[in-house]
Order: C-alpha cells, then sequence, then structure tokens
C-alpha cells in the first residue's frame, strides 16, 4: 500500500515481472513507496547479480552486475538516508559475506566481501539469504552465521561498518556443544545497545530441544553485556522454537516470530526443527514472558513444510505470516493483531506454487501492507519470472486466481517460554576480514505484466443519522456516505457505557442500543486514514415538565433570559422564535411550547410584571450648615448603598445625610438579585443667620396657634437645657430637646394665667456656651 493525500488512496498490485536469463529474483521493500527486484543469476561464463529499483511497482532502471565471485545473488536491500541502497548476500556453499552499496542510480558506490579468519569455515547454508543488515545512527550493522565443516561449530558474527565499509569493530560468539542454526535477522539496535537473536539446537537432547539466545552488546565496541535463553516450558507437542524475525519497541518489550519444533520419531533426536507451524512470543525488556502463540492449519491434507516459511513484524505490534501447502498449491497470509489474536487469514493461488521460493524479504508494514513474491523458471519462454504481490489489509473478497479470499482454517494456541542466562563458550574479536571486490554493470530489461489490479480512494466520509433520541424507543440507525471507490474498512467510534452496537448488516451501516442517557459523538473513519466524521447525539430520558421559573419583575435597563432547559428537540417561543432560551427586553407576557425527543409537547408562560417600586426620592433641596437631612426610603428595596458613604446612617426606612458643604449623593439599592435601582440627589448647605428668641407669652388654648412654649432658634445646637419654674420656685417643665416645648399644664393639670420664670443654657456649634433667664406670661 502506498499513500497519497491523506494516506488514504491505496493501490493493491499482483503483477509478474519477467528477466531473459536463468536467474533467482526476490522483491525487497526498501522505503514507502519504492520496492527493489533483487536477485542472481548463473549463466555460461556469466554469473552475477540483479538489481532493479521500482517506484509505487513501476521499475525506474533494471541492471545486471558480472562478478568473478561465483554463485553471488543479493538476498537484501535497505535504503539509506541519502537514498543510496545497501545489499548484502553470500555466495551458495561460499566462505564470505558480501556487502555491496548503490547510489540511487544503480551505479556501485563500493562492494566488499567479509571473511571470517578461522580455518575451514564458510557461511550455514540457512544464513546466505538472511535479512542482516541494519542502518543506525550513520553505522551499518550486519550479522551473520560461519559453520565449521570439521568442529561441527558455529561462530555467531556481528559487525559494525561505517558507510563506507570499513570495519568498526566485530564480534563472533560461538558455542561448543550446541548446533547453532542461524541469526534472527536484522540486528536490533537500542540507544548503545545492539541486540542478536541466535537459533541454538541440542539435537540429541530432547530435553533443551530447540531455544532462541537473545544477546546484548555495546553498540560503541561490541563488547558483550549479557546472554539469555529463551525456550518453551514443557510441552507433549511443542519441543522448541527457531525465530526468523525480532522486533523491538518503544517500551523496549521485543516480540519473536518464527516457526515452532514439534516432535518426529523418525527425526534425529525426535525434534524436527523445521515446521510450518507459526508462532509468535511477547518478552518485555528483560526477556520474561508476556503471552504467546502458535497457530495450527485444520485443512484435509495438513501443511506441508514449506520450502521457504516466512514472517514479518511491523510496528503496530502485528505479526504477519506467509506459509505455502504443497498439497493443495495454496499459500496464506495469517495475521495477527498486537495480543497474537488472529486477525485475518487469506489464501490464495499462485501461478507456479510446484517451483517457486517465496523470499526472505517479506514485508508487513504498519498499513498493513504485505509485499513478497515467488520466484520460478519459465522454461518454455526461456525466462525467469517473479510473481510480485502488494497485497493490503483492504484488498476485497476476489478470488483465489487475484488477491484470495478470508478463510478461518488456523487456530490459535497458548504456550509459555522461560529464561535462564546463557554462556557463550567462545568469544572473538577482529577476526573479521574485509576486502574489496569488483562489479561490472550491464543494463537489462525487466519486463512487467499486471494479472491483478485494484484502487482505493477514500476521500468522502460523512455519517448520517438522527440526533435527538429518547430512551423509551432506544434503538437507531446510522449509515456512513463514502465513495464507491473507498475499499478501507470503517471503523466506529462509540461510548461503549451508552451506546451498543446490536447489529452491523454492512461495512457503512450500524443499528444501536441506546444503554442510557448521552450527549456526545458518535465518530466513524478508516483504517490507517486520517479522514474522520462525527455526529453528536443527545439521547434524553423522557422529559417530565417545562418550567420558565416564578413571575418576576422586570428591572428598567436590564433584559431577562427566559430559559426552557435543554434536551428538549425543537421549542417555539410566542414570537416564532427556536431557541432553548429567550431574551425579554420589556415587561410583558411570555410563554414557549416545546417538544421532547419522545414526541411529548410541554408549555409554560410567565409573566414579567412592571418595576412596582419608584425609586424618585424625596429630599430637601437644601439645609442650614451643622443641619441634618432626611432622606425617606421605600422598605421593599434592599441593601441601600450610597456614596460619598462618609456622614450619613440609616435608620429603619430613614436616611440621615450630614453634610458640611454642598453634596451631590448617589444612591442604590436592589429590588431582587441583579435588579439594582439608582438616584442621585444635590443637598445644597448654606450659612443661615444664628440667632436665640424667647417670647414673653403663650396661649395654650387649644387653636393650634401658639400652643407651646420654647426658644426659637437658628443655629446648630451643640448644648441645650431649657426649664421653667412656677411662682412658687416648683420646675413644671425642663428638655434638652430644642423641638420639644411646654404646653401650660403640670401632671396633666392645666395651669391659670400667671407670670412663670424660664432659664436657659445652650452653646452654639463653634461659639461660647450662653445662659439666660426670663418670664413668659400664660394667658388662656
Amino acid at each position: 500500500m502506498f499513500s497519497q493525500t491523506y494516506s488514504c488512496i491505496d493501490v493493491n498490485n499482483r503483477i509478474t515481472y519477467s528477466l531473459p536469463l536463468n536467474a533467482i529474483l526476490y522483491t525487497c521493500p526498501i522505503s514507502y513507496n519504492s520496492n527493489c527486484i533483487i536477485g542472481g543469476y548463473r549463466q555460461t561464463n556469466d554469473t552475477g547479480i540483479v538489481l532493479s529499483k521500482t517506484y509505487l511497482d513501476n521499475v525506474v532502471w533494471a541492471k545486471k552486475y558480472q562478478s568473478t565471485q561465483k554463485n553471488l545473488t543479493i538476498a537484501n536491500a535497505i535504503m539509506l538516508p541519502d537514498s543510496s541502497i545497501i545489499a548484502n548476500s553470500a555466495s551458495y556453499a561460499g566462505k564470505e559475506l558480501f556487502v555491496i552499496r548503490f547510489n540511487n542510480n544503480g551505479n556501485v558506490i563500493w562492494a566488499k566481501k567479509y571473511n571470517l579468519n578461522i580455518p575451514n569455515t564458510s557461511i550455514t547454508g540457512a544464513n546466505q539469504t538472511n535479512n542482516s543488515i541494519k542502518y543506525n545512527n550513520n553505522a551499518i550493522y550486519i550479522s551473520t552465521v560461519f559453520g565449521s565443516s570439521f568442529t561441527n561449530q558455529a561462530y555467531n558474527t556481528i559487525a559494525k561498518i561505517d558507510l563506507n565499509g570499513n570495519i568498526l569493530w566485530s564480534k563472533i560468539l560461538g558455542t561448543n556443544n550446541p548446533i547453532n542454526s542461524y541469526l534472527s535477522d536484522p540486528p536490533l539496535i537500542n540507544g548503545d545497545t545492539v541486540i542478536i537473536t541466535a537459533n541454538i539446537s541440542y539435537i540429541n537432547t530432547v530435553i533443551d530441544s530447540m531455544a532462541t539466545v537473545i544477546t546484548k552488546l555495546d553498540a560503541n565496541t561490541g563488547n558483550l553485556i549479557n546472554a539469555t535463553k529463551v525456550k518453551t516450558t514443557p510441552n507433549n507437542y511443542i519441543k522448541g522454537i527457531t525465530v526468523l524475525n525480532s522486533h523491538l519497541y518503544q517500551n523496549n518489550t521485543i516480540k519473536l516470530a518464527g516457526v515452532i519444533g514439534i516432535q518426529y520419531p523418525f527425526f534425529p533426536g525426535g525434534i524436527s526443527p523445521i515446521t510450518s507451524i507459526p508462532f509468535a512470543v511477547n518478552l518485555d525488556a528483560n526477556c520474561n514472558f508476556i503471552d504467546a502463540k502458535y497457530f495450527t492449519y485444520s485443512g484435509a491434507n495438513g501443511l506441508e513444510p514449506p520450502p521457504d516459511f516466512t514472517s514479518s513484524l511491523n510496528n503496530k505490534g502485528q505479526a504477519t505470516f506467509l506459509v505455502t501447502n504443497l498439497t493443495n498449491q495454496l499459500a496464506y497470509l495469517l495475521n495477527t493483531d498486537s495480543n497474537l489474536n488472529i486477525k485475518r487469514t487469506r489464501v490464495f493461488y499462485p501461478n507456479s506454487v510446484s517451483n517457486f521460493a517465496t523470499e526472505r524479504t517479506f514485508k508487513t508494514d504498519d498499513k498493513e501492507t504485505n509485499i513478497f513474491g515467488f520466484n520460478y523458471f519459465n522454461g518454455s519462454l526461456n525466462r525467469t519470472e517473479l510473481e510480485y504481490f502488494r497485497i493490503n489489509n483492504l484488498a476485497q473478497i476476489n478470488s483465489l486466481s487475484c488477491f484470495g479470499v478470508d478463510t478461518s482454517v488456523f487456530q490459535s494456541h497458548n504456550f509459555s517460554t522461560i529464561k535462564s542466562t546463557f554462556l557463550w563458550d567462545n568469544q572473538f574479536t577482529g577476526l573479521l576480514t574485509a576486502q574489496p571486490f569488483t562489479l561490472l554493470s550491464v543494463p537489462i530489461t525487466l519486463s512487467k505484466q499486471f494479472i491483478c489490479t485494484q484502487s482505493s480512494i477514500c476521500d468522502t466520509i460523512k455519517i448520517q443519522g438522527s440526533t435527538n433520541h429518547c430512551l423509551s424507543s432506544p434503538t437507531a440507525t446510522f449509515t456512513l456516505i463514502k465513495n464507491p471507490q473507498c475499499l478501507r474498512k470503517t471503523k466506529w467510534v462509540i461510548d461503549t457505557t451508552a451506546i451498543k452496537i446490536i447489529s452491523q448488516p454492512n461495512d457503512t451501516t450500524i443499528n444501536v442500543k441506546f444503554l442510557q442517557s448521552f450527549h456526545g459523538y458518535i465518530s466513524a473513519t478508516f483504517e490507517d486514514c486520517i479522514l474522520k466524521d462525527s455526529l453528536f447525539i443527545d439521547v434524553s430520558t423522557p422529559k417530565q415538565s417545562l418550567n420558565l421559573g416564578k413571575d418576576t419583575v422586570f428591572c428598567p435597563n436590564k433584559t431577562i433570559t427566559l430559559n426552557a432547559g435543554n434536551g428538549f428537540k425543537s421549542y417555539k417561543w410566542q414570537d416564532g422564535s427556536t431557541n432553548s432560551t429567550f431574551t425579554a427586553i420589556q415587561s410583558g407576557k411570555y410563554y414557549v411550547t416545546a417538544i421532547d425527543s419522545c414526541n411529548t409537547i410541554f408549555s409554560d408562560t410567565v409573566l414579567v410584571k412592571p418595576m412596582d417600586v419608584n425609586f424618585d426620592l424625596v429630599y430637601p433641596r437644601s439645609i442650614c450648615l451643622y443641619d441634618t437631612a432626611y432622606i425617606a426610603v421605600n422598605s421593599k428595596l434592599k441593601n441601600y448603598l450610597w456614596t460619598p458613604s462618609s456622614d450619613a446612617i440609616k435608620v429603619n426606612n430613614i436616611i440621615k445625610f450630614f453634610p458640611t458643604n454642598t453634596t451631590l449623593y448617589t444612591i442604590t439599592a436592589n429590588r431582587f438579585s441583579g435588579c439594582t435601582l439608582s438616584d442621585t440627589l444635590l443637598i445644597k448647605v448654606i450659612k443661615c443667620p444664628i440667632y436665640f428668641y424667647v417670647p414673653n407669652a403663650f396661649t395654650p388654648n387649644g387653636d393650634n396657634l401658639n400652643d407651646n412654649f420654647k426658644p426659637s432658634i437658628s443655629g446648630k445646637i451643640e448644648l441645650y437645657q431649657f426649664s421653667i419654674y412656677n411662682r412658687y420656685g416648683q420646675l413644671v417643665f425642663s428638655t434638652m430637646n430644642t423641638n420639644e416645648g411646654w404646653n401650660g399644664t403640670i401632671k396633666g393639670m392645666r395651669q391659670e394665667n400667671g407670670v412663670f420664670v424660664w432659664t436657659c443654657s445652650y452653646k452654639f456649634k463653634n461659639q461660647e456656651p450662653v445662659q439666660k433667664k426670663g418670664t413668659v406670661l400664660l394667658i388662656r
């Protein structure tokens, strides 16, 4: 699969590449969009390697490289950041590991062969086409296994070379007792640590059977850090594991994939290290067991041991296996999720199963695209053919002869592993030597013919369905609109605590049941695609009522927001507006009708009355200096405040102001929360004349004229004592209140006409105290 806009345009291809040579061809993914067609050829007096670069499965260039190195072939290739290509190989039954660097146009930059400086050693057969190259941090790591024909020992070799092929360090690890088969590919890099996985076998010891050794080396020096042996726990069926691939993840967990060893009575030691039964195991950073599964086939004929069983691991934690059955001429793609559950199995029919070899560079990327091929020689046309496959996970059911059909012939089974410390018997450094060799480039023609092709374009996504729902009718249907060319699977994203998918008639339709009230989104997207659509839905319980609140009073210069509440499907106010709220800007009668998600109709009315308080205060426009201004206020208003806030007090419903100069006051009060009324008043302070005058007669006869006797005073009195005596010297009246006078009675008894004596002590503000005395004539 390759990506264009939004990573949502995909292509599945099944192509025959042909070469007019007796050769072997592999396909090797080197980047997201590019692949290499690689291999070797053996002609009379003409041997060498084949390399071709494709972009989106179209041939960009193709070359063969003549060499004096016999039986040489390219087994693997990777692309460096500068787009140059590094390829590795080993000659069959030869002694050397070959590494070649090509530029982006296929021109040779350098070619070197690496030999182990130990007598009678050569690369073991299982490692001749090993995927053993790893690029990291401006260095290349290569690995292989050299075997000794005399001692039956295996030498696990790993080296770090620079970008010119020079050896920076090399490390050889060997054992005296077990037989080492081959290294899992490729090396793993974790910061300053290099990890290699070696398969070992104890042919004559059934107890240990087969195991794998995970070895950590210092990436800067090649020094050994530690080694851990991982093997299966005792099992009547499984007798060991052979690891083909290993992968390191960001959390430092390791996944291993390969084939299991099983009990075979006719095999030496009773154990068969070669089977077609795939497995995958998850280990933590310290090689402790997390989980593991192996997968068996339930077909009538069973799986024959494949000529080249292969597997692949991606960054999503998924394992994919390519398994072939020579009996019924079928091939199987088995894909698991990160938890090793079977996700999908596809069976298809290659054109020539009986005469093919699958390639070691089988690749499954993070978008679950499988790239691989089958190689065979077409004798009738005297040419080599590579049947190339690009099958991504979205490929629809087609036919056995194209992209295959889904099947369920595999079953998964759990097993477990244990670990122990492993000690390598032999450790050598510096025994790997490098020597350049020559390659002569010759252009060739690599022909291409499509068998099947399939395109998927996903650039439209839209969810359709009702947005309002009621729990009294808890089911609903949602559909997805996508363009017809989109073959990606739809991924529905729902809140499973509130919504349950009860059926899915097809890829774009779901029938759901609501489990509880819910206010949120249903979303849909496509696998490995950023396109997404979301639909907000409101799932409500049936409404019980609608309440606009109590009648209220309209506050001047304010608005009132009337709220009918959320959760109704529709609203209609007295003016025809349809929001859940209404803003009243004046007094009046307001009402709303609402329909809930269950189609029940509710209505309510509220009366907004005019303001019932007049805040136009009555106050004295002027007062004399040192006098008090009295302002009566309304008891319906609360929280009276005034500015300036000094020289005033409130007693009951009276505010007393004591200005000493002309002052503008602002008074505020609340009718209710949020409704504040205000008024301003200007009180002038004037300097009035100061005097003290006492009349000499009064007539308390009840005619409301001159009925009380008291001094007439103008000015601010600070001290005051007024007293009246009869002719016998008896006190008949006394007061300290300037507003209080004598009404001509003593204890309620009316006094006769006569002369009475008065005395008064008083003091005007800012003046000296004064004492006066006089007489008054009572006349009836």
